[in-house]
């Protein structure tokens, strides 16, 4: 259900800090190590959560670090945050507090053999892509067998976080009905052009954009509303093709150049999550959601919600 995602090129892996330690649990080195391959694309770019500050009203005064003997409290760091990056941390904690009441409606829950499954699945991705021989060299630099590594990713609740919300999106692609689509897009309308002409001709999707300059193929899973509002009417489009039919050339409303092909429908599973727990993690474990495939997830949540913020952070340039 991963891969490439949507119209834009993945994000590369890259040396994650232990200020991320959300997304770190998909590098051969769980966070705090000092040094660690690169990453297969499919396994990197998943984007850190920031939360908002929490505490009980009354331990506002709490105590949270000192500098140069000064203490801070809570309270500063607190009003610090909100002044700065307000709405970020409100849409923050509303997209945790919307995740949260879709795991709890569907009793989505991991178990340890779950977590350590999907953490042996990691390594396992590891070595496919880059060898026994670099996986096991990091491994030694850092002292760790890899059940050792594999345990820390069991005992990490930042990564069971991670986990249960891939269960939550890959449970909505499974419980709904859903589409794979190929998508090229592209600034240059005279390129994407070209690109439909070698498709006309009988050049598949990865072929014909080889052609055309600037552009590439990307794949995705929908379910109804994953695309952003300016292309619902692609969307649309997409939902009543067959398998193997394409739209023309579209435009998004930022003026993008947008062909996408329908690979194959998918009929909804319309059994609960307690039925399904098993074929979500296989589906997990065999192609995780990547980082945009949560974000429309996400997203979704937000349009499908009635939310109303305070004036001051109710315009969305305001943070």
């Amino acid at each position: 259900m991963s891969g490439p995602q949507r119209v834009t090129p993945a994000r590369r892996g890259a040396i994650i800090p232990r200020s991320v330690r959300y997304v770190a649990f998909v590098s051969l080195l769980t966070a705090g190590c000092a040094s660690r391959p690169d990453l297969p694309p499919d396994l990197t770019g998943e984007t850190a959560q920031t939360e908002v500050p929490a505490g009980p009203t009354g331990q506002d005064r709490r105590v949270v670090a000192f500098v140069n003997g000064e203490p801070v409290t809570w309270r500063q760091v607190a009003d610090r945050a909100m002044t700065l990056s307000g709405r970020d941390l409100i849409d923050q904690y509303i997209a945790a507090k919307l995740r949260e009441d879709v795991l709890r409606r569907n009793a989505i829950a991991n178990t340890p053999d779950d977590l350590r499954a999907r953490a042996e699945a990691i390594v396992a991705a590891a070595r496919r892509t880059q060898g026994d021989e670099r996986v096991n060299a990091a491994l030694r630099e850092q002292g760790l067998t890899e059940a050792q590594y594999v345990q820390r990713f069991v005992d990490d609740p930042l990564f069971a976080e991670r986990l249960l919300t891939e269960k939550a999106v890959v449970f909505t692609l499974l419980s709904e009905p859903t589409i794979d689509v190929e998508f090229v897009a592209g600034a240059d309308e005279k390129e994407v052009e070209r690109f439909v002409a070698a498709v006309d001709a009988g050049a598949t999707f990865a072929k014909a954009a080889e052609s055309a300059r600037g552009l590439r193929v990307s794949r995705q899973r929908l379910a109804r509303g994953f695309l952003h509002a300016q292309m619902a009417h692609l969307e649309d489009a997409l939902f009543r093709l067959k398998d193997g039919e394409r739209t023309g050339l579209e435009r998004t409303l930022s003026n993008v150049a947008v062909v996408a092909r329908v690979q194959r429908a998918h009929a909804a599973d319309p059994r609960p999550y307690a039925e399904t727990r098993d074929v979500v993690l296989a589906e997990i474990l065999r192609s995780p959601p990547g980082e945009e495939q949560i974000k429309m997830w996400t997203e979704r949540l937000f349009r499908g919600s009635k939310i109303h913020y305070e004036d001051r952070y109710s315009a969305r340039d305001k943070k």
